[in-house]
Formats: structure tokens, sequence, C-alpha cells
């Protein structure tokens, strides 16, 4: 009976000694908490400094957006001007045909 308990007792042992050692493969030490710790906080300076570098491309394309539409609105504002002047030059050029027509019918 007293060795069966001796041999009981080595195998607790056994196994606690196995539950440790795989309780500190599976448990982080100091050490690498803290090396992970190190390596987020660098993640995500980065990660903050491409959001500045993006938020700073946004705007330059908002800008670029803004002053095509005002360009554009330009534009159309010109395309505008052309038709009228084209249609003024368009009724100068029948009223010339008419009078033309007007004076060739007198002489």
């Amino acid at each position: 009976a007293r060795a069966s308990l001796e041999a009981s007792h080595k195998e607790l042992l056994t196994t606690a000694k196995e539950l440790e050692a795989l309780l500190r493969e599976r448990t982080p030490n100091k050490h690498q908490v803290w090396n992970r710790s190190l390596l987020a906080e660098r993640e995500l300076v980065e990660l903050r400094r491409q959001l500045e570098v993006y938020a700073s491309e946004i705007d330059k394309l908002r800008a670029e957006k803004e002053a095509m539409g005002e360009e554009v609105e330009s534009l159309c504002r010109q395309k505008a001007e052309v038709e009228k002047e084209r249609e003024r030059l368009a009724d100068v050029q029948s009223r010339l045909k008419d009078e033309l027509a007007e004076v060739a019918r007198k002489h």
C-alpha cells in the first residue's frame, strides 16, 4: 500500500510539474508583454502618421474639386455668353440679308 501511495505521489508531482511547465509556456512573462506593448505602440504611431497623410491628401483633393467646380461654373457662364453673342450675330446677319435684299429690289 505504501509503494502504491508513493507511486501515486510521484505521478501527482510529475503531473503538477507538467502543468506548471504548460502554464509557463502559455503565460507570457513581463518582457514578452512589454515587447508586445512596444510593438503595438509603434504600430499605432505609424497608423496615426498614415492617417495624417491620408487626411492631407483628402484635403488636397477637396480643394481641387472645389477649384474644378468653380472652373466649370465659369466655363458654363462663358458658354452662355457665347451663345447669346451667337444669337445676336445671327439676328444681325439676318437683318443685313434683309436690308441687302431690300436694296437689291430697289435698284
